[in-house]
């Protein structure tokens, strides 16, 4: 019985242009799709490899004496992401690099040469085409499943067949479904073939657990997009009034709720200004420097002596300003990090937001792309550094005072000597396990997804039952 209710709502869907259309639009989506990311691809790996060239140039240049090296500003740019037609992230908007000395490091920095404007349109990925477009057809074939269908009076002479109420739900259910998943997986299959068929974004079998899991997760959405429709179906009375609710429901999942939770991160946890934190830290650099009396003297007598009080002085006061700065900007990036989980997790309270988190942890770009990058970026420059001194002190003639003051003057107390350029450490941005975007991200996200989408099935079920078909 079930599946003559399945084939009886396919056949009746098909005939109507609203599923016409839906397949269409989803094709077309698709395959858009694979041609923009091969296109944007090919430019970010131009970028990246513009950066790296110049940062390894930079580094031969400055190979020939190790003081030389303590002063380079290396730029790191995060590796280009492979899922970008999966989930785009808002690259276009996100930083992807930051730049970096023996000492210090900057702020997220934003690499890119694309064209400021043309990167304000919203990327058509995966996750947008599923979020937004497929969702909102989910709503167009449901809507009018049972307050359609009272309507017409077809839903009382079903029930009068004595049809369970359940098998009514899974019948009507199955059949709009299987026509929303079948378009979807049509449109990934012949995106992944044009996407092969460039040959520009690798691709191999390491990738199918990926695409596997997106579609999981998006086989939830998509059911938990039905069922809440359905659920809405079944407490009102004419379709027109379904159609009203449910879609008020849509913006406010995805466009209105994610907004305001963004707002109220702001307002539960604010971070600092640029300037306070500058203040800060000028602020704390006059009290450390007040609290041990650092020297602050600098003769040029010194050069090719021993070094004597003043100078040591001079240099642990030079070297806790150094500290000072990187922590408050390491906190100020912290801050900003914290106030971006708390919105997040405060989205999360809506399905469409975990959906769209979902995917981001799944394809590693954007905002945990470059959560990660930092923290490699992090380890290589203690590396970095550890590399440096290791050098320094295999240097006898060397002083082994390393600190952030003029390189002509600092030069005579470290070593000079050329250092060999394949020795130096370079930055490497190593991806994510799929184990680890399980482990941390995606289980919790696929279980929230679950959870929604029994709410809806019981919600839609309990409502059926009591449903007034008169």
């Amino acid at each position: 019985m079930i599946f003559n209710i399945i084939a009886k709502e396919i056949l009746t869907l098909i005939k109507t242009m609203k599923v016409v259309i839906t397949v269409i639009v989803i094709f077309s989506l698709f395959i858009i799709n694979a041609v923009v990311s091969v296109k944007n691809y090919k430019e970010q790996v131009l970028n990246r490899d513009e950066i790296n060239i110049k940062t390894s140039q930079s580094l031969e240049e400055n190979s020939d004496q190790l003081v030389n090296l303590v002063y380079v500003k290396q730029q790191l740019i995060k590796d280009v992401p492979q899922y970008l037609f999966l989930s785009e992230a808002s690259e276009d908007v996100i930083p992807n690099g930051l730049e970096l000395t023996y000492f210090t490091k900057s702020l997220p920095q934003y690499y890119k040469f694309q064209n400021p404007f043309y990167n304000t349109y919203s990327a058509i990925d995966w996750s947008f085409i599923i979020l937004f477009v497929v969702s909102f057809f989910c709503i167009v074939l449901s809507y009018d499943a049972f307050s359609g269908e009272k309507e017409n009076g077809t839903l009382k002479l079903m029930l009068s067949n004595s049809i369970s109420h359940w098998k009514i739900i899974i019948g009507k259910f199955g059949g709009i479904f299987s026509i929303i998943t079948l378009s979807v997986l049509a449109g990934v299959l012949i995106n992944l073939i044009i996407i092969n068929i460039s040959s520009t974004i690798p691709m191999n079998a390491s990738d199918i657990p990926v695409i596997a899991l997106f579609l999981l997760g998006s086989i939830l959405f998509i059911a938990f997009n039905i069922l809440i429709t359905f659920w809405v179906s079944c407490i009102t009375k004419k379709s027109s009034v379904s159609l009203t609710i449910i879609l008020t429901i849509w913006i406010v999942l995805n466009i209105v709720f994610p907004n305001i939770a963004w707002l109220f991160a702001e307002q539960f946890h604010p971070v600092p200004s640029f300037s306070q934190v500058t203040e800060k830290e000028k602020y704390e650099t006059e009290q450390i420097y007040k609290e041990k009396n650092y020297s602050t003297e600098m003769n040029s007598s010194w050069i090719g002596r021993a070094p004597n009080e003043s100078l040591l002085s001079r240099v642990k006061g030079i070297n806790e300003k150094v500290k000072i700065h990187n922590y408050l900007w390491e906190d100020y990036y912290n801050q900003m990090v914290e106030q971006t989980n708390i919105a997040i997790n405060l989205c999360k309270l809506s399905p469409s937001s975990v959906y769209r988190f979902f995917n981001e942890a799944l394809s590693y770009n954007g905002y945990y792309g470059y959560l990660l990058f930092h923290e490699q970026a992090l380890v290589y420059q203690s590396t970095y550094q550890q590399f440096i001194n290791m050098k320094d002190n295999q240097d006898n003639q060397s002083f082994h005072l390393i600190w952030q003051e003029h390189k002509s003057f600092v030069k005579h107390f470290m070593s000079s000597k050329p250092v060999d350029f394949n020795s130096i450490p370079r930055f490497e941005n190593h991806h994510p396990s799929i184990m680890f975007k399980l482990a941390n991200y995606n289980m919790s996200n696929l279980a929230i997804l679950f959870l929604w989408t029994f709410i809806c099935f019981i919600g839609t079920f309990i409502s059926f039952n009591k449903y007034d078909i008169r």
